[in-house]
């Protein structure tokens, strides 16, 4: 079982750099606390940045590269609050770009984030072969065509990005285990006892199923990131074989949608904890969250929003829950993985609530 650990109270945060054991103090009204990226460097750094409903997903390695999953909705909000979490963490360009799918919420703020730091390498699950579907809008897809012109390539299952090491430091290493339905096949993956218990959904045909979904490595400590995959593709990537493994962190598929957080998928990543982007007025759905409520507690399960359409029984604890009103207060969570690998903390900027877990 994980170990927990809570600090409370104005003024409480992190300075969680494994072999130095200082205090870091910081105001709670601040998202990211700036002073963050000046101090040494720990292991993984991930920022669930709150794109109300979208996604965005910033994760710096040991050795200063940044990896951004998704940019948000249109306009300068997200692209402002992905510059913040930029700075809080001291990097200055995005070396690799991946977006999932090219949904609004995914693709609609790399125009204004392009105008504001450089991208590097862009990956995605391959650009569209015919007419743009009725699911996508053709206009920031063009922009999207346009903007990653001479940098972009399509992700390939079973890849792994080519990221530096640093000395001193466990292994990272973010590994793509789909894209565009396509699954990644490992010759040692185990059977799936599990298994036994799929189900399946009406087949999804828009573009969510497409998405690029990976899993970053560090040390002990993994986590998984799906994008917006739909149940079918979450059920090839753990059946007939599990193609995954165990994962310390799940990040919720699709915003906690129905329509995906395949019961058997969650169960074979069996997580430590699991964050959920969504939205105050979007997924977050009662069915999803009982999905996850099966493998975890709730102490385990964190909200960047409340579902300000459903009960209290189906959303988690409010001390979990980064915005837990309709206002847009652009909190998220953090999530600092120790130098060593072998365990990590989550913290809600609202509260500055911290919870420890063992990888």
């Amino acid at each position: 079982m994980p170990t927990r650990s809570f600090r409370r109270g104005a003024g409480a945060a992190i300075r969680s750099w494994i072999g130095l054991g200082l205090a870091l103090v910081f105001p709670l009204c601040l998202s990211i606390a700036p002073a963050t990226a000046q101090t040494t460097k720990p292991g993984v750094r991930i920022y669930l940045v709150d794109v109300e409903g979208g996604a965005a997903t910033l994760m710096v390695t040991p050795a200063g590269q940044s990896i951004l999953v998704d940019t948000g909705w249109p306009g300068e909000r997200d692209a402002d609050r992905i510059v913040h979490a930029m700075q809080a963490t001291g990097v200055h360009r995005i070396d690799y770009l991946i977006i999932t799918h090219f949904h609004i919420d995914h693709i609609g703020g790399l125009k204004a984030l392009a105008a504001k730091v450089p991208i590097g390498q862009v990956l995605d699950h391959g650009l569209l072969p015919g007419p743009v579907p009725s699911d996508i809008d053709a206009r920031l897809y063009a922009d999207y065509v346009s903007l990653t012109k001479g940098k972009r390539r399509t992700a390939r299952p079973g890849e792994s990005l080519p990221l530096k090491q640093l000395a001193g430091t466990p292994h990272v290493s973010l590994h793509i285990v789909s894209e565009d339905r396509k699954v990644r096949s490992l010759a040692d993956a185990p059977s799936n006892p599990l298994c036994k218990d799929l189900t399946q959904q009406p087949y999804d045909s828009s573009d969510n199923g497409n998405s690029v979904a990976m899993v970053l490595q560090y040390g002990k400590f993994r986590y998984f990131d799906g994008g917006d995959t739909t149940w079918d593709v979450e059920g090839t990537l753990v059946c007939p074989k599990d193609e995954i493994g165990r994962v310390s962190l799940y990040q919720v598929d699709h915003h906690g949608m129905d329509i995906s957080n395949n019961p058997v998928l969650i169960k074979t990543l069996a997580p430590k904890a699991a964050i959920e982007n969504n939205g105050a007025h979007k997924a977050g759905m009662p069915a999803a969250y009982h999905h996850v409520r099966e493998v975890l507690p709730a102490r385990d399960i964190f909200q960047i929003h409340r579902n300000m359409a459903t009960s209290a029984a189906d959303n988690t604890i409010p001390v979990n829950i980064a915005n837990p009103g309709a206002q847009d207060l652009g909190k998220g969570f953090h999530v600092i993985v120790s130098r060593d690998g072998k365990s990590f903390k989550i913290v809600n900027e609202r509260t500055g609530e911290v919870r420890t877990y063992q990888s």
